[in-house]
């Protein structure tokens, strides 16, 4: 009985043990192919044994849905577009497989802006010098799942993410610079 405790004791206090490498920090920039997305994320390494965290936006960017009308020669519609832009946040945890391999997954609100913007034509129209006019109608609406990948730290200060962000139904990479403490 007092072995199981004590191997008990020492699980937890090599689990919680400072990695010999140190906490790692990394901060990076990726990139959604499913859009124009665009992001910015920090990792922190190791902080609770081979446990971290991560937080990232995606924020930058824009995915157009393309609806061009052909307007009727009397038709004041000349065209419309919708955009969604993202700003979305993620959070979630590390995991060291080993030195230079990470793990992360988290939660995304996936949250984004909906917006269709409609021209029009009417020469008449004063407050514009050639006619055409923009009207919007914007909704903000939200599309929650999770965020998984890997972080491979090849270099001393050179890292990769590869990964998968299923609000934006997107595979991603990214690059960022690590230091260790």
């Amino acid at each position: 009985m007092k072995i199981r405790i004590l191997s008990l004791i020492l699980c937890i206090a090599l689990l919680f043990a400072v990695p010999a490498k140190g906490q790692g920090f990394a901060l990076g920039y990726q990139y959604a192919f499913s859009g124009e997305y665009y992001s910015g994320y920090m990792m922190l390494f190791d902080l609770v044994g081979p446990i971290g965290t991560y937080a990232n936006f995606y924020g930058i960017g824009v995915y157009n849905y393309a609806d061009y009308d052909d307007p009727w020669p009397t038709d004041e519609l000349a065209f419309t577009i919708d955009r969604d832009y993202w700003t979305a946040q993620s959070f979630g945890v590390t995991f060291r497989v080993f030195y230079g391999l990470y793990v992360y997954a988290g939660y995304c609100n996936g949250s984004y802006i909906s917006v269709h913007e409609s021209t029009w034509f009417d020469e008449t129209y004063t407050w514009s010098y050639d006619g055409f006019y923009t009207t919007q109608e914007w909704s903000y609406n939200s599309n929650p799942g999770f965020d998984i990948g890997v972080n491979i730290v090849a270099f001393p200060y050179f890292g990769v993410v590869l990964g998968y962000n299923s609000s934006m139904n997107s595979m991603v990479v990214g690059f960022n610079t690590s230091l260790y403490f």
